[in-house]
């Protein structure tokens, strides 16, 4: 209680200061605490070589253009080529400036599509982009991902809501790839139950050594590779 009533003082210029900031502050008022005299850990309005990022004073010199004697900005000068973007352009240096040509044409395309795109126009690009296209919207025997055309037929009697509770149950409502709880399951903007996945991919085997809980994301990830989710989720169900 004595120390609450006593009156306190900033340490720099004597003004009065509260009881929190004399005893539990730095025992400056907020005139002094701003202008970083004693704020030695963040190293406030430091600047320079007092500076705890100063290295060598690179970024404190001028720069200027090798061709035209321009300034230029510490990055061009220190990390680029020391030329200005004019100068650079003229060397061809700058990968903007240049012209590009179409791999089978031969007519003018734009830098992007050189470097990062195939190479080629819209013109020449386009009958390859046709048939990408139409290989990704086949479907049935003719589709890149047919393996045995049996996802359409329908389940077994077994495999019903009891025994999709049943393995729930078992798995603490939880992936067992990913460990997702079902209360964060989600298709689109909808909450779903965990699915109950067939581990051989086979609809007929309703054994509860081949079912297990996966989530929405994981369970199309099954779908692909499967040679692979076989053998992990099998794994999986011998080291539980």
């Amino acid at each position: 209680m004595d120390k609450i009533l006593k009156m306190y003082c900033c340490s720099d210029c004597g003004t009065k200061i509260s009881y929190n900031s004399a005893i539990y502050g730095k025992g400056l008022c907020k005139s002094c605490s701003k202008k970083g005299k004693r704020n030695t850990q963040f190293n406030i309005h430091r600047c320079g070589s007092d500076s705890s990022r100063y290295k060598d004073g690179r970024s404190l010199k001028s720069y200027f253009c090798k061709d035209c004697g321009k300034p230029i900005t510490f990055h061009a000068g220190f990390y680029g080529n020391g030329r200005c973007k004019k100068c650079d352009g003229k060397n061809g240096s700058h990968r903007q400036t240049l012209n590009y040509c179409c791999k089978t044409c031969g007519g003018w395309i734009s830098w992007t599509s050189a470097l990062y795109g195939k190479g080629l126009c819209q013109k020449c690009y386009r009958p390859i982009l046709h048939k990408i296209l139409l290989e990704r919207n086949k479907s049935g025997k003719e589709s890149p991902g047919f393996i045995h055309g049996e996802s359409n037929f329908p389940y077994l009697s077994d495999f019903n809501k009891p025994l999709k509770l049943k393995i729930r149950v078992r798995d603490n409502y939880k992936c067992q790839i990913c460990d997702l709880k079902e209360k964060y399951n989600t298709r689109g903007n909808k909450k779903i139950k965990l699915i109950v996945h067939h581990i051989d991919y086979n609809k007929d085997n309703c054994d509860k050594s081949n079912l297990l809980c996966v989530c929405n994301s994981c369970h199309s990830k099954t779908n692909h590779n499967r040679d692979y989710w076989y053998a992990y989720c099998t794994y999986l169900m011998e080291n539980r």
